[in-house]
C-alpha cells in the first residue's frame, strides 16, 4: 500500500479519466488526456511547476499552454480535443476543492451549457451521481484519519517550520496518574509506535494543506534511535514517506551522537529522498562539511560551534535553528 498522499491523488487520478470519458464522448483519446492528468496532480497536489504563481488556475493555464503548444506542434490534428480538455480543467478545480461553489447542480448544469461539452445531456443525471460519489468517497476518506484520542503539538522554530509532537488524549481511568501516563507514552515500544500515529495524522495535514495549496509548512519530528536498532520497524517509518509531498515537508530529527551512530542507514535513508533536520550537541566535532547533508542543521547558543555557525548562516549549504 502507499501513502495515505498517493492513495488519495490516485483515486483522484481515476476519477479525472471517468470525468473526461463522460464530457468528451467520441473525441476521448486516453494518451491525450493522460499527459494532462498526469500535470494537473504535479501541480496541484506537489507544487511541481515551471510556473509559480500563487494563483492556482493562472499556474495550471501556463502548464498546460506549454503541453498543448508542444503535442500541436508534433501534430495539430488534435487541436480542437487538446483545447476542449484545457477548458474542462476549468470546472475540475470546483469539483477537486480548488474553488468554492455554492450548489453543485447548478454548476452541472452550467458545465454542460458550455460548447466544449461533447457528451449528450443524456447523461447528465449518471455524471451528477458520479461527481456526487466522489465527493462523499474524498469526504469518507478524510475521516479515517480523523481521531479525537491524539492531537499534535506544533512549537514553532522559525518563520514556516515546526516542531510537532503528538499528545495523547486516550482515557486510561484513574488507575494511573499523569506522570506514569506520560512516560509509558515516551518510553520504549510505545514511544516507536506513536511516530506511525504520529506521521498518519501530519500526512493528512499536508494532504489538507495541499488542497489549499498552502506548500508553505515544513514539520520536524524526533525519530527515537531505537528504531536504528530495529530494521523492520525503521523501513515501516520510511515507507510511509514514500512520497513526494510528504519527503519535501517531513524531516526527521536526530542528534550528531546519534548520525555519528548510525551514520550508514541514515546515509543511505538521506539518498533515498528522506529529509533529516540534525541537532547539534556536544560530540560535534566541527565537521561543517557534514552539515550540508541535512535539511535543517539545529544549533543551542551554549555550544562552542554557536558563532561560527551564526556567523554567516547561508554558509553551511543548510539551514540553520538556533535556539
Amino acid at each position: 500500500m502507499g501513502s495515505k498522499i498517493e492513495i488519495y491523488t490516485n483515486y483522484i487520478e481515476n476519477c479525472l479519466f471517468t470525468y473526461f470519458k463522460y464530457l468528451l464522448g467520441k473525441t476521448y483519446k486516453y494518451s491525450i488526456v493522460k499527459i494532462f492528468i498526469t500535470k494537473y496532480i504535479e501541480v496541484r497536489y506537489y507544487n511541481n511547476a515551471i510556473y509559480r504563481d500563487k494563483n492556482l488556475s493562472d499556474k495550471l493555464g501556463k502548464e498546460f499552454k506549454l503541453i498543448a503548444k508542444e503535442l500541436m506542434k508534433e501534430d495539430d490534428s488534435d487541436s480542437e480535443l487538446i483545447k476542449n480538455i484545457c477548458a474542462l480543467f476549468g470546472y475540475v478545480l470546483y469539483f477537486d476543492d480548488a474553488c468554492e461553489y455554492t450548489d453543485l447542480n447548478i454548476l452541472i448544469d452550467s458545465l454542460f451549457e458550455e460548447t466544449y461539452v461533447l457528451a449528450d445531456t443524456d447523461i447528465k443525471p449518471e455524471f451528477t451521481n458520479f461527481i456526487k460519489e466522489t465527493i462523499t468517497k474524498k469526504e469518507a476518506y478524510h475521516k479515517l484519519f480523523t481521531t479525537k484520542e491524539f492531537d499534535l503539538k506544533y512549537k514553532r522554530y522559525k518563520k514556516n517550520v515546526y516542531k510537532v509532537t503528538i499528545e495523547n488524549n486516550i482515557d486510561v481511568g484513574k488507575l494511573y496518574s499523569d506522570y506514569a501516563k506520560e512516560k509509558a507514552f515516551n518510553e520504549g515500544t510505545i514511544n516507536e509506535d506513536k511516530n506511525y500515529v504520529l506521521i498518519r495524522i501530519l500526512s493528512e495535514k499536508l494532504l489538507q494543506d495541499a488542497i489549499k495549496s498552502d506548500f508553505t509548512q515544513k514539520y520536524i519530528i524526533e525519530l527515537p534511535e531505537t528504531f536504528f536498532a530495529k530494521p523492520k520497524k525503521y523501513k515501516k517509518l520510511i515507507s510511509m514517506l514514500d512520497n513526494d509531498l510528504i519527503r519535501s515537508r517531513i524531516n526527521l530529527k536526530i542528534t550528531y551522537e546519534e548520525y555519528m551512530n548510525h551514520k550508514e542507514i541514515i546515509n543511505e535513508s538521506i539518498n533515498l529522498g528522506i529529509s533529516f533536520a540534525l541537532e547539534l550537541d556536544e560530540t560535534f566535532d566541527n565537521s561543517f562539511n557534514t552539515l550540508v547533508l541535512f535539511k535543517y542543521v539545529i544549533v543551542y547558543e551554549h555550544l562552542d560551534c554557536y558563532d561560527a555557525l551564526t556567523e554567516d548562516k547561508n554558509a553551511f549549504g543548510t539551514t540553520i535553528i538556533t535556539l
